[in-house]
């Protein structure tokens, strides 16, 4: 597997967790979300701008 591609998944699964974290049972407060989440979309931004740079 790719290790941009897997690192634009565990960006995902991190902005997901910190967006529905408490849905399904995981006791956050709303500032471990909130870092959560952000952590996720640094991971996607940094994967994003990887792929733009190398074309």
């Amino acid at each position: 597997m790719n290790k941009l591609r897997l690192i634009s998944i565990a960006g995902l699964i991190l902005l997901l967790l910190g967006f529905f974290g408490s849905y399904v049972g995981i006791d956050l407060d709303k500032i471990a979300a909130n870092i959560i989440m952000v952590l996720g979309v640094l991971l996607l931004l940094v994967t994003e701008y990887s792929v733009r740079r190398s074309k």
